[in-house]
């Protein structure tokens, strides 16, 4: 019954993986439309692709959509793995503070609770013990969302490619949106860096702003760079 419901997510999530997450968005969202269509709203199935499809929304920064899905899933049964997925989200909209209490609740459920290099960056004071952070974690540099973006401009910045970063970061400007998120704020701040761009560091002030748990060390280079 569900069988092409969960071919479309589980291709979804591959090319969410890859870095393709338009096109993964929209696998996403069919995927649980048929689900829904299968199993019904009650039904505890369909948790997985709520999630999925949060985690694509999330990718976009689209994090209003994918707390409305968070809570679907966790509607119909708390699950660790729903847990930690709305802590992803979370984590992505500064909201350290309430990824932290849901992880809390994983581990309680018997999670491992994982987490990437660039997600205990995020957590600073907050990241507990339990919490396992692999040694070789990598985030992605290749992809179309605004994460693997920003990785791949810092690392062109950390080799003297100014230039290159600038073209990358004002090309993703415009795709971002208007909620305030981690991976914004990364562009708004090498952009900043990259270009001398005021504007950009007035943006990013304003997401250290929006998110005022989020780690801040380059606050006040930001000011610094607004007022020229």
């Amino acid at each position: 019954m569900l069988t092409w419901a969960i071919a479309l997510r589980v291709l979804g999530i591959a090319l969410l993986t890859h870095g393709d997450s338009r096109v993964a968005l929209v696998l996403l969202h069919h995927a649980r439309d048929m689900a829904l269509r299968d199993v019904g709203a009650k039904d505890a199935r369909l948790a997985v692709y709520d999630d999925a499809l949060a985690a694509g929304l999330r990718a976009r920064g689209k994090l209003r959509d994918a707390m409305r899905y968070h809570r679907e899933a966790l509607g119909v049964g708390e699950t660790a793995a729903s847990l930690v997925e709305r802590a992803r989200t979370e984590v992505e909209g500064g909201e350290l503070q309430h990824a932290f209490a849901d992880l809390e609740r994983a581990h309680a459920l018997g999670a491992n609770v994982d987490v990437d290099a660039a997600d205990a960056a995020a957590f600073a004071r907050w990241i507990p013990k339990w919490v396992n952070v692999p040694p070789h974690a990598v985030t992605a540099t290749e992809g179309d969302t605004p994460a693997a973006i920003a990785t791949h401009a810092e690392k062109m910045l950390a080799t003297g490619n100014r230039v290159g970063a600038t073209g990358l970061l004002r090309a993703a400007v415009p795709d971002l949106g208007e909620e305030p998120t981690r991976s914004a704020l990364r562009i708004y701040v090498a952009l900043a860096r990259a270009s001398g761009d005021a504007q950009a560091a007035r943006a990013a002030i304003a997401a250290f702003q929006a998110m005022p748990e989020a780690e801040r060390s380059a606050y006040d280079e930001m000011w610094d760079l607004s007022r020229r």
